[in-house]
């Protein structure tokens, strides 16, 4: 499961983080990035709260020149172009998102927005098959070759190779946004919004030697042409998925009061409150069988081996299950004078996590069969059954409070701010391992020889997880005015931060390897010993930090309708390295 709160830079916390805990849109406006969240523009508070949606005065048009899904996109790139500092060979790849939004009136019935952010594709993997041949994606290949085995100029063997193999990923990543915000009286709003996001992703992934979401056929044959018989088969086929993906829903309820009904005109104040609904699910599944035949003409004579393993992939970072969690927070923004506004908030998410059907189960069977040196028909068997269950809770919030101090002027506005954060993530989880494999060997002469070797051995154990992060960060933001309709954004920030982290593992029971080999002749022989590598521990780390960031941009209105912003132009030249952002106003 990834961290339901992720860890978010200090300086997001000077906006109003109401509905995101899981986000594929970014939240934050260029103003606010440029400025270390100093200033704001329209879609900050869009995001931010669904109650300052009916004081709006213009709609808006968000659209993917907007740069909203990933701020780092350089829209105006060409591929391959020249770089001052790279050279030739500067290429910035991007998101491939769709991207809509935007927030308008409904004739005296209060406003209305939203936005869709969508991603859905599917990325052929470069693949070789049994004959050597590349595909992209799938491809399949028969090749016959035909031998003079005994050079009298007759072809006498033909071998026949079919190579078949397919490897897709496929990703789809959605966030949808709807906020409803009405006028109930003069200086009291009300508005509501509902989130959802979500992805699912099905890659290659790469687990033990195996190649997963992949199929593959592997099949040889030699054929003997004088004797019109087989003299070798073998046929292999592979085949994986793995399917993971979350989903996050948040509903959430603002008010706004400016003024508190004519009392404090100076106040204007905003409330959300929301719950937060957190699924997760995660499927691995990998087949492989083989089957050899070195003397087709003899039934008695093979070798079959088969995998097969099922359940949930760790290294995704995803356990299925599902949390339901809260949001609450608070913003008041007081107007001093007509030069000075200050601002505080502060707020709260948590989401606790519980962990279902989380395990993962490896079978194999191996079957071998050939006569031996003295005429006995041997047979060798190898059976395994590995099963993993993971079971617990997984509790992650986020704690945030800031302020700061705007002074605007005719020709230039600065902004200091101060901001804490304290994130949190306790995992308990409990692991219970239990492996069981069976080798036999049958067909010897005498019963001694003929043996049916157990193996067992199973181990419970608690792993315990407690990590914070703690920032203090003390940003400044700068807008200069240079024309009515240019302006230049500076922005820099100081962000002190201590994290923690303690983990421990304990074992609650363990049973050891047992050995028991049962012989043909009733005899048994037994043994014990402990499992390697099964340690108990408890370690903690602690780490102190201090950096500076540094954000500039600038603001264009070439119309009243189009707000331009652009960062990332450190080479002016150079216009495959900016990043733009276009807004339309109306």
């Amino acid at each position: 499961m990834k961290r339901l709160i992720a860890a978010t830079a200090i300086f997001i916390l000077s906006a109003l983080p109401a509905v995101n805990t899981m986000a594929v849109t970014q939240d934050n406006s260029f103003t606010f990035i440029s400025t270390m969240g100093i200033f704001e523009d329209v879609y900050d508070f869009f995001k931010s709260s669904p109650a300052y949606l009916p004081g709006f005065e213009k709609s808006t048009l968000w659209t993917q020149m907007s740069n909203l899904q990933d701020t780092n996109e350089r829209l105006l790139n060409t591929y391959g172009s020249w770089h001052p500092t790279v050279g030739s060979n500067a290429t910035y790849q991007t998101s491939n998102h769709y991207l809509l939004g935007g927030q308008t009136g409904l004739l005296g019935l209060g406003r209305i927005g939203g936005m869709l952010d969508w991603l859905s594709q599917s990325t052929p993997q470069p693949v070789i098959d049994l004959n050597g041949e590349n595909w992209s994606g799938f491809g399949e290949s028969t090749r016959v070759v035909e031998e003079d085995q005994d050079a009298d100029g007759q072809y006498d063997q033909r071998r026949t190779t079919y190579g078949r193999i397919e490897k897709i990923t496929h990703s789809y990543e959605n966030d949808v946004y709807v906020a409803y915000g009405l006028t109930v009286m003069p200086g009291l709003d009300f508005g509501a919004a509902v989130r959802a996001v979500w992805d699912r992703h099905q890659p290659t992934w790469n687990d033990w030697e195996n190649d997963v979401s992949l199929d593959e056929i592997q099949q040889t044959r030699n054929y003997n042409l004088v004797n019109e018989q087989y003299l070798y088969t073998l046929d292999l086929t592979r085949s994986g998925s793995l399917d993971y993906g979350e989903s996050t829903w948040q509903i959430v309820l603002g008010g706004r009061s400016k003024g508190l009904l004519g009392q404090l005109p100076a106040l204007d104040l905003v409330v959300n409150a929301g719950v937060l609904l957190q699924q997760a699910d995660n499927s691995y599944e990998y087949n492989y069988t083989r089957h050899e035949d070195r003397n087709p003409a003899d039934a008695n004579v093979y070798n079959h081996d088969a995998y097969y393993e099922s359940g949930i992939e760790p290294g995704t970072g995803v356990y299925p299950g599902s949390g339901l969690g809260f949001l609450l927070n608070l913003r008041g923004d007081y107007t001093l004078n007509k030069n000075m506004i200050v601002t505080g908030m502060a707020g709260i998410n948590a989401v606790p996590f519980t962990l279902a059907d989380a395990k993962q189960d490896r079978i194999t069977a191996d079957d071998q069969q050939d006569w031996s040196g003295t005429g006995d028909l041997l047979r060798d068997r190898l059976d395994t059954t590995d099963t993993d269950a993971f079971s617990g809770t997984c509790n992650d919030s986020l704690f945030y409070a800031s302020g700061r101090v705007q002074y605007l002027d005719k020709g230039w506005k600065l902004g200091l701010g101060i901001q804490a954060s304290s994130s949190r993530t306790e995992s308990d989880l409990s692991y219970k391992s239990t492996y069981r494999s069976e080798a036999s060997h049958s067909g010897e002469f005498l019963p001694y020889d003929n043996t049916t070797a157990t193996v067992t051995y199973a181990y419970e154990g608690n792993s315990k997880t407690v990590s914070a992060v703690n920032q203090l960060a003390l940003p400044v933001g700068l807008v200069i005015t240079v024309t009515d309709n240019f302006f230049i954004r500076l922005g820099a920030i100081h962000v002190i931060e201590l994290q923690e982290e303690t983990c421990s593992f304990e074992l609650s029971s363990q049973s050891g390897r047992n050995r028991v080999v049962a012989h043909g002749d009733g005899s048994a022989t037994q043994s014990a010993d402990i499992i390697d590598g099964l340690i108990e521990y408890q370690q903690s780390t602690l780490a102190v930090r201090q950096y500076n960031l540094y954000q500039y941009g600038i603001s264009w209105w070439p119309h009243p309708n189009l707000q331009i912003d652009l960062a990332g132009f450190e080479y002016l030249v150079y216009l495959g390295g900016y990043r733009v952002s276009a807004t339309f106003h109306f």
